[in-house]
C-alpha cells in the first residue's frame, strides 16, 4: 500500500478544486461513515486521500483524527478559502500559506472586556520549508496571484466587517494573522497530537469588509480555491525528498534488517523448493507449518526494513514500495496455496523483490 497524503476541505468549491487533479479514483468508507476519495496526482509517488467536511473546527478536528487513524500519513493539508484580515496587502485570489495557526475564540469575557489567551499551533517546518522552495520556483507560472507565508485565524465565525468588536481585536491581539477561517485550528490540534506534519493553504475570496455577498457572487471562491489547489498541487507533487517519516538521511547504507531479510528470503526459496520435491511424501498442513514461522519472520523484517529505508527518487521509491507490498503478498500467498504448482514457482522471484529494496 502506498503511503498517503491526506487533504481536508470544508466546501464543495475548494474539493473540487482539488479533486480536479485527481486520477484512478477509489472510495473508502470510514467506519463512522465518511468517505474519503483517494487517487493519484501526476508525478507523485504516492496516493492522496481526500474529505470534505463542512464548516467549523469541531469537524476538521474529527476528520483529521479519523484520516491519520486510518492512513498513517506522510503530512495532512488543509486546502481552501479564507477572508483577507489586510485587505490592502493581501487581496483577493492571493494564496496564504499559514506560518502558524490562532486559535483567537480563546479567551475569557469579563464585563465589556474580552482577555485573549491565545493558543495557536505552528506548521511543519518540513513542509514549510519546501513551500518556500515551490513558491520561489512558481511551476504554476504567471497565474496573476501572489502567495504569503504568514499567520492564520481560525474561529467559527464567518466575519464579514472591518469594524466589529471581533476585527478590532484580531487587529490588536492577533496583529500579524492575514486571514481569517474556520477549520485549521482543528486540523492543527488533531495533526499535532498526532505528530503528523501539517500545513494550511488558503486563496484570498473575500475582504472580511462588509462585501463578502457580493464577492461570492462575483465568483471569487471559485477563483480563490483553484489557485489555493494550484499551491496545493505542487507542493504535495514535490514532497518526496522533504517530508518522511522514515528517515532523514540519503545515502546512509541498508541496514542490518535487510541483509537479514535477504538472508530468510533465501531460507524460504529454499524451504519451498524442498517442500515442491517433498509434497507427495507429506501433508499440506505439515509443509506450511515448515514455513509458516519462517513467513512470520519475514513479515516481521519487512516491516523493520520499511521503518528505516532511507528516502530517494520518487521513481526509485514507488518501486521499493512496490516490492515491499509484493514481498508481503507473495510470502503469504505461496505458504497459503501450496498445494498449486504455479504459486510454489513464484519462490524463486522474491530475491529480485528483495534486491530492490537496497538504496543505489
Amino acid at each position: 500500500m502506498l503511503e498517503r497524503i491526506i487533504v481536508l476541505t470544508a466546501l464543495e468549491v475548494e474539493y473540487n478544486a482539488v479533486y480536479h487533479y485527481l486520477t484512478e479514483l477509489e472510495t473508502d468508507e470510514h467506519d463512522s461513515g465518511t468517505d474519503f476519495e483517494i487517487g493519484t496526482m501526476p508525478g507523485c509517488p504516492w496516493r492522496v486521500a481526500m474529505a470534505e467536511l463542512g464548516p467549523g473546527n469541531l469537524g476538521a478536528a474529527v476528520v483529521a483524527t479519523q484520516a491519520i487513524g486510518r492512513y498513517s500519513p506522510r503530512a495532512v493539508l488543509m486546502v481552501g478559502i479564507a477572508g483577507s484580515l489586510v485587505p490592502d496587502k493581501v487581496k483577493q485570489g492571493d494564496v496564504v500559506i499559514g506560518t502558524k495557526t490562532y486559535w483567537y475564540h480563546s479567551a475569557k469575557h469579563d464585563h465589556e472586556r474580552i482577555l485573549a489567551r491565545p493558543d495557536s499551533w505552528p506548521s511543519s517546518h518540513r513542509l514549510l520549508q519546501r513551500a518556500m522552495t515551490v513558491v520561489r520556483r512558481r511551476p504554476w507560472g504567471e497565474a496573476g496571484f501572489e502567495v504569503h507565508r504568514k499567520p492564520i485565524a481560525s474561529g467559527e465565525v464567518v466575519l464579514n466587517s472591518a469594524q466589529t468588536p471581533l476585527s478590532l481585536q484580531l487587529r490588536s491581539t492577533y496583529n500579524d494573522a492575514v486571514a481569517i477561517e474556520m477549520e485549521s485550528a482543528g486540523l492543527s490540534k488533531a495533526a499535532h497530537a498526532f505528530k503528523v506534519d501539517t500545513l494550511t493553504i488558503r486563496g484570498i475570496s473575500d475582504l472580511a469588509d462588509g462585501h463578502k455577498h457580493d464577492a461570492d457572487a462575483a465568483g471569487w471562491q471559485k477563483v480563490a480555491a483553484e489557485n489555493a489547489a494550484t499551491v496545493a498541487r505542487w507542493l504535495i507533487s514535490n514532497l518526496d525528498t522533504t517530508v518522511t517519516q522514515i528517515s532523514d538521511y540519503i545515502g546512509r547504507p541498508p541496514p542490518e534488517s535487510l541483509d537479514r531479510l535477504r538472508q530468510r528470503v533465501d531460507r524460504f526459496v529454499t524451504g519451498v523448493e524442498e517442500v515442491s520435491n517433498e509434497m507427495g511424501a507429506m501433508s499440506l498442513s505439515m509443509a506450511a507449518t515448515r514455513l509458516g514461522e519462517l513467513r512470520d519472520r519475514i513479515l516481521e523484517d519487512l516491516t523493520d526494513v520499511e521503518k528505516h529505508l532511507g528516502p530517494v527518487e520518487p521513481e526509485q521509491d514507488v518501486t521499493r514500495r512496490a516490492a515491499l507490498s509484493s514481498l508481503r503478498r507473495d510470502v503469504r500467498g505461496i505458504v497459503g496455496g501450496l498445494a498449486d504448482a504455479a504459486v510454489r514457482a513464484k519462490a524463486p522471484t522474491l530475491p529480485g523483490r528483495v534486491s530492490q529494496l537496497y538504496s543505489p
